[in-house]
């Protein structure tokens, strides 16, 4: 039996028996560290789960980790995983799942994401954030705001059996959801949102390749590259769309040019523009680090980068399979692809050197107020003396985070300008800095910048 009744019945209710996280008490569901790079290169899937086990097997044993050296091989075979599923202070249960791998993942040689406490990234972590544990809500008001979102939702259907416009069902949804989220506490939203996802109105949504893909977290965490590849249209999710039923290229044609898609590739380009501006001021010595860095898409609009103007550019990020993507796509260039994550940074674990440019796009996202400080204390340690940190967050004017809260389970810490002044005040100190908060063009998007002076 998998984690609850409900998410069991749910998955196989919705065509996919694949099963990330049991639902109490709270485990997170992450990615474990594996020698990405090794991607790249590899003929055999088994390198690579070759150096997962031998990781794995290296580590002292804890009570927040997956025991899953051994499923690792069955799984190259079977596509099947045994897993052990244990929390910090006690096992919460014990889980024998085996499922199928969806086609597209088996065509990425997705092996295997384990439960190591490295990622924050989880829907769970963010609802854990943003309601305190212990909150209650009125009985009367949760039943006045389940009312409003079955009716809502019957209307979607409806209109969807009926061969309405999709472009006007989702754009209706969405706004109907952000109406919702903004006028009911987040105790009562939270709620709301299994409600929504368990609806029969979902299934629809769920053809859009885009939607799916965040819903199911085939890499295991929210907001992946590959998600993010969608947004971009680039070419290594052309197959998902080209396979997608007419509805769901209908749906996909809507969300990759909502909002908050446009701000995302707005937000690419900007940090192009900075690796730029930063590599013409520093005469060919220029070195950056990005965080979080996915698939580094910004990178190959760098007309720094194609000149050989850069110095070194490290890219950080926790999924092997970026790691490995970056590795792959910038061989030859100045680019670094390192296998890290903020666990990592925020404990010493890796040694950089100084950078004239740190950034991260869509990571601060994901994290409280304390980590980001720690973070960006962090970072502006890395800095040499003029460097700038540069960070982005999703923007609390955002119209569709309900529809990416519910039928995408993708879940955000979103920001204000007042959120952000927070973090870089909470973050220099004495440190003589000079700070911008500033939006992207649609206000969905909010970046904070920090220059160190000395």
């Amino acid at each position: 039996m998998i984690g609850s009744i409900g998410l069991h019945s749910f998955a196989i209710e919705f065509g996919f028996d694949r099963f990330i996280c049991p639902s109490a008490p709270n485990p997170h569901c992450v990615l474990s560290q594996t020698a990405g790079s090794a991607l790249a290169t590899a003929k055999d899937p088994t390198d690579i789960v070759a150096s997962k086990v031998k990781k794995l097997q290296s580590r002292s044993p804890s009570p927040d980790r997956v025991r899953a050296s051994a499923p690792l091989t069955k799984l190259l075979k079977s596509y099947q995983i045994e897993s052990r599923i244990l929390t910090t202070a006690h096992m919460v249960s014990e889980v024998l799942t085996s499922f199928a791998f969806f086609t597209a993942v088996r065509r990425m040689r997705h092996i295997d994401f384990s439960l190591d406490g490295e990622s924050l990234i989880t829907p769970e972590a963010i609802a854990a954030h943003v309601v305190a544990p212990g909150t209650t809500w009125g009985e009367q008001e949760f039943q006045t705001a389940r009312t409003a979102l079955g009716l809502a939702l019957g209307i979607a259907l409806q209109q969807f059996e009926q061969g309405a416009e999709p472009r006007q069902i989702i754009h209706r949804i969405a706004g109907s959801l952000h109406e919702l989220r903004m006028r009911y506490p987040a105790s009562i939203w939270q709620q709301l949102i299994p409600i929504a996802q368990q609806h029969p109105v979902s299934r629809y949504f769920l053809e859009d390749p885009f939607t799916r893909w965040s819903f199911e977290k085939p890499r295991g965490y929210s907001g992946d590259a590959q998600l993010l590849d969608f947004i971009y249209g680039h070419s290594s999710v052309a197959e998902w769309i080209e396979n997608a039923s007419p509805l769901g290229k209908a749906l996909y044609d809507y969300t990759k040019d909502a909002s908050s898609s446009v701000a995302v590739r707005e937000r690419r380009d900007l940090f192009t523009q900075h690796v730029d501006a930063i590599a013409s001021s520093r005469g060919g010595d220029a070195e950056v680090l990005t965080i979080a860095a996915g698939h580094l898409r910004e990178a190959n609009q760098s007309v720094a980068l194609k000149e050989g103007r850069i110095k070194r550019w490290v890219a950080l990020d926790q999924d092997p399979l970026s790691v490995g993507s970056i590795s792959r796509d910038f061989s030859g260039t100045c680019i670094e692809a390192v296998d890290g994550s903020v666990r990592g940074i925020l404990g010493g674990r890796h040694d950089f050197g100084k950078f004239d440019f740190v950034y991260a796009a869509g990571l601060y996202d994901y994290l409280n107020d304390k980590v980001s400080i720690k973070l960006t204390q962090r970072c502006l340690n890395m800095l040499k003396p003029n460097g700038v940190f540069l960070f982005a967050n999703f923007a609390t004017d955002i119209m569709v985070d309900g529809y990416m809260e519910t039928f995408m389970n993708w879940a955000l810490l979103l920001r204000s300008e007042t959120d952000m002044w927070r973090i870089i005040n909470g973050s220099v100190g004495d440190l003589p800095i000079e700070g911008t908060v500033r939006f992207g063009e649609n206000r969905n998007v909010v970046y904070g910048i920090i220059r160190k002076l000395s």
